[in-house]
């Protein structure tokens, strides 16, 4: 509920560390969760150490590296689009 709670507010929404900070807890929420489904169908007594941190890092790295891979194969400002300067214009005053 923290994130719906922060996201409320518009102030909140175009402010981009309160996004990454909100998204950071969410990702975290869903690892945890998943963590907790997962781990006691496995072990027995839970241990948080080296291959879960690792296993983390592992799966953070194969995803910016997948996000700045699609960055790159595409320019992210639209060539020859005619309202592009008009829509420059509009958020910009």
């Amino acid at each position: 509920m923290v994130p719906f709670v922060v996201l409320l507010p518009r102030a909140a929404k175009r402010d981009a560390r309160v996004l990454i900070a909100m998204a950071a807890t969410v990702l975290a929420g869903r690892w945890l969760d998943l963590y907790l489904v997962i781990l006691p169908e496995t072990t027995a007594q839970p241990h948080f150490g080296v291959v879960e941190v690792a296993t983390a890092l592992g799966a953070a790295a194969v995803l910016v590296g997948f996000t700045i891979r699609a960055l790159d194969a595409a320019p992210l400002v639209p060539i020859n689009d005619p309202f592009l300067a008009a829509s420059l214009e509009h958020h910009t005053t």
